[in-house]
């Protein structure tokens, strides 16, 4: 009863005992392990990025090549059963061309370290 008098609400009460177990868990840490140093930073390959796009048969994306032709691209056809990469179903626009995207790569272990989803049209939705 206190505590909330003190603090206000109870609802402050569990970001507060977060907040003081973080702070001492840092304490400890830097405790133990005063002194220790693990030396330069190792060099880090870049992130690999993909552009992942939402098209039909009738649209362009012949820019995805101009413009982010360094990028790995998933240009998937929702219309067209037939493509290299389509999608299970033509249902939820973009929505489902992007969650297969993140099913197809989460279950082969490639998923790149940063992904651009996007519909072909740039300007407008469909």
């Amino acid at each position: 009863m206190a505590l909330r008098r003190l603090f206000g609400r109870a609802s402050a009460l569990p970001i507060i005992t977060a907040v003081l177990l973080c702070v001492f868990l840092i304490a400890q840490f830097r405790s133990q392990y005063a002194g220790f140093h693990l030396g330069p930073a190792p060099q880090l390959p870049p992130p690999r990025v993909e552009i992942v796009v939402a098209s039909q048969t009738s649209e362009d994306t012949s820019w995805v090549d101009r413009h982010l032709s360094d990028w790995a691209r998933s240009i998937y056809v929702t219309d067209d059963p037939s493509a290299k990469l389509t999608v299970p179903k033509n249902k939820g626009r973009e929505a489902m061309v992007y969650l297969t995207w993140v099913w197809v790569f989460r279950v082969t272990e490639v998923l790149a370290d940063a992904g651009i989803a996007t519909s072909s049209i740039a300007t407008t939705a469909w």
